[in-house]
């Protein structure tokens, strides 16, 4: 079946609005929501009735707000023509999750940025995987320094004084 071209914006319509995984909108040159699709529903928890008209800083925590940093992207983007971002960010109901953004700027033909195009991915459980690597990687060094203690040391003492220091310097506790 050919694809009538006058239907290729309702049907890239279709495809973005069929992706659910990613939260994909448009800004405009402000940083405005002017587009909404259902990745984004899903992923922040906004129709977009409730959402189309408000700045995407809403989704940024209150102390990425008053550091600047919505701006700054938009900034960067508009620059580099890109930016990629990954911070908390905040849902309709005030949770918080990991997200990895990227912004990219669009322009008009006389090279003018006439707004952006933001996909943003819930990336919680991947980071919190991650940091259980990362801990699981200093209890394995600590376990490792502690079993080459126990076949050098032999008195307990100095054994539990060297363990103690491993501990804390390879381990990281307090």
């Amino acid at each position: 079946m050919a694809i009538n071209p006058n239907d290729e914006g309702h049907l890239l319509r279709q495809l973005v609005d069929g992706i659910t995984d990613y939260a994909i909108y448009l800004l405009d040159a402000t940083g405005t929501i002017t587009t909404w699709n259902t990745g984004a529903t899903r992923l922040k928890g906004y129709t977009a009735d409730e959402i189309i008209g408000s700045s995407f800083a809403l989704f940024f925590t209150a102390a990425d707000r008053a550091r600047g940093l919505p701006r700054a992207l938009l900034d960067r983007a508009a620059q580099d023509s890109h930016a990629q971002d990954e911070g908390w960010r905040v849902r309709k109901d005030g949770t918080l999750f990991w997200a990895h953004a990227s912004i990219t700027a669009l322009y008009d033909r006389n090279g003018a940025v006439t707004g952006f195009a933001k996909v943003t991915r819930d990336r919680t459980e991947a980071r919190q995987f991650e940091d259980r690597i990362r801990r699981l990687n200093r209890l394995y060094v600590v376990l490792s320094e502690i079993n080459l203690a126990i076949v050098r040391i032999r008195d307990l003492t100095a054994l539990f004084a060297h363990a103690c220091t491993v501990i804390v310097r390879q381990g990281g506790l307090p």
